[in-house]
């Protein structure tokens, strides 16, 4: 029997639905699929190309200018996230009529405004606590994205979710996305980033991903490295017509 595709993910600049007046303008969603063992050499061999002593590393270290060139070969052919990584990322300016949702994520969202009453009355019916609603929050939808992309790269159709600990990830929002996702997730845990190297990397991917696609956004980017960005950038997700256009 086959068996099923694990995947680790982190994001960054996630603000659940507070998608006005936000402190980030790109919500950034990454997944590598990565071995542990495979994992723990990849994150060696960044940890000395962009040296820190940090327990745990993280995006903003690799982000450093003096770790310009550890960035390019991060995300480039000879770096651990060539053929083993997506990330999904969500513009601000779906806060504004400016951006255009992309094939499935508007059927997503479609299928999230759908379900938001059923979810209503099932927590009224379980406490008194106003209900939340995921339906603006671009966290349900990306984990439903990337179920898609890797579930279709899964000898079983399926794929095994970790993911770094996240306060929007509630039970109800669990649900949610199990339902979304059907029979094609597999399970959804959790794990903590400084114990695991693959969420590691996840952080690095999302977070780079954020940096890099809020400075296209800006009129600031680096052609090089938005170069190699675009070729991990699920074509689901929600941006702006100039930048989605040059990928």
């Amino acid at each position: 029997m086959a068996s099923d595709t694990e995947v680790a993910f982190d994001e960054s600049g996630s603000e659940g639905e507070r998608l006005i007046g936000g402190n980030t303008d790109v919500f950034a969603h990454a997944g590598v699929r990565l071995g542990v063992d495979e994992a723990d050499a990849w994150l060696a061999e960044v940890r000395r190309r962009a040296p820190t002593p940090a327990d745990e590393f993280k995006a903003n270290h690799i982000l450093r200018e003096k770790n310009h060139a550890a960035l390019l070969w991060v995300l480039g052919p000879d770096g651990p996230f060539h053929g083993r990584a997506r990330v999904h990322l969500t513009v601000a300016a779906l806060r504004t009529a400016v951006a255009r949702p992309a094939g499935p994520f508007e059927a997503i969202m479609e299928d999230l405004a759908r379900a938001a009453p059923a979810l209503d009355a099932a927590r009224r019916t379980r406490t008194a606590t106003p209900p939340e609603i995921p339906v603006l929050d671009p966290m349900p939808p990306a984990v439903v994205a990337a179920v898609t992309y890797w579930s279709a790269r899964s000898r079983s159709g399926r794929v095994a979710i970790v993911h770094d600990r996240q306060t929007g990830l509630t039970p109800d929002r669990v649900a949610l996305i199990r339902g979304l996702a059907g029979d094609r997730l597999a399970r959804l845990s959790f794990a903590v980033a400084g114990a695991d190297a693959r969420i590691q990397l996840a952080d690095v991917l999302a977070g780079a991903a954020r940096k890099l696609a809020s400075d296209e956004l800006n009129g600031r980017a680096d052609p090089a490295l938005t170069a190699l960005l675009l070729r991990y950038v699920d074509t689901t997700s929600v941006w702006s017509e100039p930048f989605w256009s040059d990928g």
